[in-house]
Formats: C-alpha cells, sequence, structure tokens
C-alpha cells in the first residue's frame, strides 16, 4: 500500500499561501488546494488518509 501524505500550507490571511502553493507546486509534485477549508473539512481529510 502506497503511503499517503496530506500537506497543509498554514499562514496567516494576506501572507501569499496561493503564491507559495503555485512556487511549490511549480518545482515539486506537491499540489496544494487554494481554496479555504473548513474545520470539518479538515478532520475529513485526515480521517481519510488514517
Amino acid at each position: 500500500m502506497m503511503s499517503r501524505i496530506l500537506y497543509m500550507l498554514i499562514a496567516p490571511k494576506g501572507a501569499g499561501k496561493p503564491y507559495i502553493g503555485t512556487l511549490i507546486s511549480q518545482h515539486t509534485e506537491i499540489c496544494f488546494n487554494n481554496n479555504l477549508a473548513t474545520d470539518a473539512e479538515i478532520s475529513m481529510a485526515i480521517q481519510a488518509l488514517l
């Protein structure tokens, strides 16, 4: 079974998260979803990985 890792880019509003995520996506195989997530959505994503 291939292991999966959840990466979360967390920073204050206005810190450039979409820009940072874009740079990371361009230079690695890590891809960020730039949509805002609720606590419930984050919890569900974590549970799906367990």
